[in-house]
């Protein structure tokens, strides 16, 4: 009776080991804005404006009474893709797939498999929603993420992003844009600046026809 093929099954276990710091260190020097903490809002934003590969994008919500802000980055494509190469190592047992050991194979096969689906799911979920995305699944998660809190914001033609806000103590603007996620709309309210944010109180909301 030959040994149990552990080899590929380990490799598949222990990649994470490798490709989690690796892919941490990959977004950190992409965004280092996000690596570290600010003294204040100011130090915050000049820090994302000089962000050299990607836009950083700020969400001034009410938690940022506690000194908590909201940041997304917007990177091109091929920084996306750099930060995702380290999850290549899951493919690494395809190359056992090689052996003369019919065992071996049988383990290749099983360790390809979820190294395949441990990069490609990620790798599709990252660039769908990367870098502008929209369309149906785009939709579909932002409504998610709106319903579990995050705020969504405005996209001008001009790419310039408008915060809704409200003058209103405990009153979240999400539901009002809810309605028209993905959709082109026509805004009326009273812009203001916000810490270099483009805010906006909004006074009607409607679908632009």
């Amino acid at each position: 009776m030959g040994r149990f093929p552990i080899g590929p099954l380990a490799w598949i276990i222990l990649t994470p080991l490798a490709t989690v710091p690796a892919t941490a260190a990959v977004t950190a020097a992409l965004t280092p804005a996000f690596s570290q903490s600010y003294p204040s809002l100011e130090a915050l934003e000049a820090a994302a404006a000089a962000n050299p590969y990607c836009t950083v994008h700020i969400s001034i919500g009410a938690e940022a009474i506690l000194g908590i802000v909201a940041a997304n980055a917007v990177c091109p494509d091929g920084y996306v893709l750099a930060a995702l190469s380290p999850g290549l190592l899951n493919l690494v047992p395809l190359l056992w797939l090689l052996s003369r050991r019919v065992e071996i194979r049988r383990a290749a096969i099983i360790a390809s498999i979820l190294g395949g689906l441990r990069f490609v799911i990620p790798s599709l979920a990252v660039l769908t929603l990367a870098g502008g995305a929209s369309g149906a699944a785009h939709k579909a998660c932002a409504e998610a993420c709106a319903k579990a809190g995050e705020p969504l914001a405005i996209l001008t033609g001009d790419g310039e992003v408008y915060m809704a806000v409200s003058s209103k103590a405990g009153d979240p603007q999400n539901p009002r844009l809810l309605p028209f996620v993905e959709g082109k709309v026509k805004v009326t309210g009273t812009h203001r600046m916000n810490h270099g944010v483009h805010t906006i109180e909004i006074k009607t909301v409607a679908a632009a026809t």
